[in-house]
């Protein structure tokens, strides 16, 4: 405390020196700032490291080679959208339903959701303009619509490309 005062009768003592009236005529005691510790940097939790389709690309020698199969893949992608639905409503109208399936407020936001659901299973995935193409083995790819032209949510399997074309 006796510091402090030292230090405050030393400032004022410069400062009228100068001519600088806070320390004259005042009756009230001018108190220095407080010393301040640096400001601590923002902890931040450390961002997940993106995910690389461990998969090399494939290459078909027919971009044509697809057709309409028997989807392997449903199981990952309802899990997926079903994920993103809970833990995002608000890229949802969860009140405006067609099927069952809510309506999409944010169309590139539920893409992305979705890709990182399936990511986090392990699925390789690419967002085409109207259909998102997921592998989990070069030997094929299918191909899924996941959105309607009215812009609900779709979960519909469109082909599959034997061998994977991405």
């Amino acid at each position: 405390m006796i510091g402090r005062r030292i230090a405050l009768a030393s400032s004022c003592a410069a400062l009228i020196g100068l001519g600088i009236p806070a320390c004259r005529n005042n009756s009230t005691p001018v108190s220095p700032n407080p010393a301040t510790s640096p400001t601590p940097a923002p902890v931040t939790s450390p961002t997940p490291a993106a995910f690389s389709c461990p998969l090399p690309p494939s290459h078909m020698d027919d971009p044509n080679a697809c057709y309409v199969g028997r989807p392997t893949l449903g199981p990952q992608i309802n899990s997926a959208i079903d994920a993103v639905i809970a833990t995002h409503p608000e890229l949802f109208d969860l009140h405006e339903t067609n099927g069952g399936n809510p309506r999409v407020l944010d169309r590139d936001a539920y893409w992305k959701a979705v890709k990182g659901e399936l990511e986090k299973q392990g699925v390789c995935t690419i967002i085409e303009k109207e259909e998102l193409a997921v592998k989990i083995t070069n030997a094929y790819n299918e191909q899924w619509n996941l959105y309607t032209s009215a812009g609900f949510v779709r979960r519909r399997y469109v082909t599959t490309c034997e061998p994977a074309w991405f």
